[in-house]
């Protein structure tokens, strides 16, 4: 059953709902949950809150992702989608449907302690756009939306993105309010293919993005791979995993990634046992054994510490030797034809000779 709630405009003490039921369709793999802005759950409804799909849903035939620009008949009624790319200012009677890939915590701002809540959405077609929600619908954002799900976003703003703030590669981002609709998308069967394209930055102009908010997508050969070593937080004294990778691209300049938690003790095990091995693997077309292990990381920050660094995010997605990579395979190409002879410089030694600084040296 589907509840829509709609708040009179008296006192918020005196509050009258009126309730349109409607039958689910029988044919759904999951159910679909539609919630409206402002909405009071119950505690039954907060059980059917939206999460991953559940096993007994997954072990079902998913039907094929709508394409974009087509109309979708769900519980909430017909929906034109559209992707996210294709999104604007003028624009109205949208409809996005997107997997989140990434929730922030729910804060407050202002002197008035306004709630709010960022997520990070990305379409079937690898765009990402950063959502902000406010107020109550900051607070059911943060109750409902399960990241890895995909949901059928409706009701918001499109606005120019402020790209001193935004984390998200966008020229404009989407504010949801009083009168936002979100609601768990009917096929949800994309939705591990469902991630940002990448957009690799050459590491020789990795210093453009030095102090940037914006992270950059990077890919490097990893020519030499540091032994897993901790550091102790400030916040509450636990141990964070760290590792240190001197990746190398085509540029002929190198950089020195730091991987942390999970990223450094997983694929930075993965990267040390491809080095210890002689290389990354089986050769691809002109790789050979030889060949350092490739590494594909996405959303990492541009720091100044030796000139240019980078450093892994909690959402960064690391990928050691990448399939069915073009660029992975033109990288080991490379390599083979003039990068094994190559003598390498840091990218991050101009900047400091600019600066005046000693190698090593941060800002």
């Amino acid at each position: 059953m589907l509840f829509i709630f709609s708040k009179s405009t008296g006192d918020d003490r005196h509050r009258r709902f009126s309730f349109l039921v409607l039958d689910l369709l029988q044919t759904l793999t999951l159910p679909s949950l539609s919630f409206s802005v402002p909405l009071s759950l119950s505690n039954d409804q907060q059980q059917q809150t939206p999460g991953a799909p559940t096993a007994a849903a997954a072990a079902k035939t998913p039907g094929p992702a709508p394409p974009s620009g087509a109309s979708l008949s769900t519980a909430g009624g017909q929906r034109k989608l559209v992707p996210i790319q294709a999104l604007n200012p003028y624009q109205s009677g949208w409809t996005v449907r997107a997997k989140v890939s990434s929730k922030g915590q729910l804060r407050t701002a202002g002197a008035a302690a306004t709630q709010v809540l960022s997520a990070e959405l990305v379409d079937a077609h690898g765009t990402a756009i950063e959502a902000t929600f406010w107020r109550e619908a900051a607070a059911l954002a943060d109750a409902s939306l399960e990241v890895g799900a995909v949901y059928l976003f409706s009701r918001g703003r499109v606005k120019p993105a402020n790209k001193a703030f935004s984390g998200v590669r966008n020229d404009y981002c989407l504010d949801f309010g009083q009168g936002a609709l979100f609601e768990l998308a009917p096929d949800q069967g994309d939705a591990a293919g469902m991630s940002s394209r990448l957009a690799y930055v050459p590491i020789d102009r990795l210093s453009a993005h030095v102090g940037k908010k914006a992270p950059v997508d990077v890919l490097g050969l990893a020519l030499d791979v540091a032994p897993l070593g901790s550091v102790k937080r400030k916040s509450d004294e636990t141990e964070l995993a760290r590792r240190d990778v001197t990746l190398l691209d085509a540029s002929g300049k190198t950089v020195t990634l730091t991987l942390w938690g999970k990223h450094a003790e997983e694929e930075g095990a993965a990267l040390e046992q491809a080095k210890n091995g002689g290389g990354g693997g089986a050769p691809s077309g002109a790789g050979t054994p030889c060949c350092p292990p490739v590494l594909s990381v996405s959303h990492c920050r541009v720091g100044d510490y030796g000139g240019v660094s980078l450093s892994a995010l909690g959402r960064s997605v690391v990928a050691v030797d990448p399939a069915d990579s073009p660029q992975a395979d033109a990288l080991r190409l490379w390599w083979d034809e003039e990068g094994k002879d190559c003598a390498p410089t840091a990218a991050g030694e101009a900047a400091l000779a600019a600066a005046g600084k000693a190698p090593g040296a941060g800002g």
